[in-house]
């Protein structure tokens, strides 16, 4: 099977192929940048950014538990969302991961280097998850399910698969990175079983909706 590797490394592409102007379609990024987001941009001085960040991101991690209605012990946050994913993958606990596919190829790839046997799980063709698929969550430890889905754009309720996650004591990472982009996006969400589920994680980034890559 032929390698392939996450997009939008335009850097390397113009000095592989000696070219001068790429046009990138490889990222999902809001072309229409939420209103507001220049204005708090143009706040930013130079004194802002001329210390070192507080390593445990206090203030950060506050201000979105505020935000999402939970203690700053349940934040945690990284370089990119797939930085967090990653460092999921090392728990040494975790042995067994399901990915319901196709989907993002990064949580493969974050599995396999960190040795974990991947378990796959798949969408129906109708991009819904079919009740056969959920009788292989009770072996897991890790479920991975990205919601909206990427590249597919479905979205899927995941009530009856939490459930089940705790019954078995799985793990359930949701990446909520395109949640903002969805209709009633956030009556899919399972953000608000934060609290009620300690083996829940959910990954929300600013990269996508906010046009935010570079934070």
């Amino acid at each position: 099977m032929k390698q392939v590797q996450h997009g939008a490394d335009t850097k390397m592409i113009k000095l592989k192929y000696n070219i001068q102007k790429v046009i990138d379609y490889s990222s999902n990024v809001n072309i229409f940048t939420p209103s507001g987001i220049d204005e708090i941009l143009k706040t930013i001085t130079a004194e802002d950014l001329n210390y070192y960040l507080d390593l445990n991101y206090i203030d950060l991690r506050e201000k979105l538990g505020k935000r999402y209605g939970f203690e700053k012990e349940n934040v945690i946050v990284g370089n990119g969302s797939t930085e967090i994913m990653f460092l999921i993958m090392k728990l040494n606990y975790i042995k067994n991961i399901g990915i319901i596919n196709p989907t993002f190829g990064e949580y493969e790839r974050a599995a396999n280097l960190s040795n974990k046997n991947v378990v796959d799980l798949f969408y129906n063709k109708e991009f819904k998850i079919d009740n056969t698929e959920l009788e292989k969550i009770k072996n897991l430890d890790l479920l991975i399910i990205c919601n909206p889905n990427n590249p597919s754009g479905s979205i899927n309720k995941l009530d009856e698969i939490l459930e089940i996650c705790k019954k078995n004591n799985t793990i359930l990472m949701v990446d909520e990175t395109f949640i903002e982009f969805a209709e009633e996006g956030e009556d899919f969400s399972l953000i608000n079983e934060v609290k009620a589920y300690e083996n829940l994680i959910i990954i929300r980034a600013v990269t996508k909706f906010y046009s935010l890559t570079s934070i």
